[in-house]
């Protein structure tokens, strides 16, 4: 993938929003649906593709790059633990150059067909590229309602329950 199909960031140097305002969004959701069919939905081009119901790629390898909702959303995996633990750089497409956020998604079975799915997110910048505000609750919302809760349980079954960190 060309470099500026995400964004033009260099996911291996330190993001830019390091020092500068930024904040951390913690979810958690429990879903009735197997560890693998969570992971598979989360790292998936296939799966991507129709729980965002827009355009996904998703090269599913360390050091592989992904691009959700035609690449409003890019990054890097530096964490794949099949059926267990996603770990990313992450970057919306209206972010400053260089501004990345890193995500960690930990998987959890409890051995009777439910999973606990826990995101935390870190970096996510309070304004964008063009200096607008809301940045990080945008972020935020996309996961709870587009990702999550509404994207999720189109394919894999609907939230069990969901705790936040608001």
């Amino acid at each position: 993938m060309a470099a500026a199909a995400t964004g033009a960031c260099d996911f291996s140097k330190p993001s830019a929003a390091a020092g500068k305002e930024a904040t951390t969004f913690s979810h958690e959701v429990t879903y009735h649906a197997s560890c693998e069919a969570v992971y598979r939905a989360l790292t998936d081009t296939y799966d991507l593709s129709r729980m965002m119901r827009a355009p996904a790629t998703s090269d599913t390898k360390v050091g592989g790059e992904f691009s959700w909702m035609g690449g409003a959303i890019s990054g890097k995996y530096t964490v794949l633990e099949k059926d267990s633990k996603i770990g990313m750089v992450w970057r919306m497409r209206d972010w400053a150059d260089q501004v990345y956020s890193t995500v960690t998604i930990a998987l959890e079975a409890d051995g009777h067909g439910v999973c606990k799915l826990s995101l935390k997110q870190d970096g996510i910048p309070v304004t964008d590229k063009f200096g607008n505000g809301g940045t990080d609750r945008a972020t935020k919302n996309g996961w709870k309602e587009r990702i999550l809760v509404v994207g999720l349980s189109k394919i894999i079954g609907f939230a069990l329950r969901e705790e936040d960190d608001e």
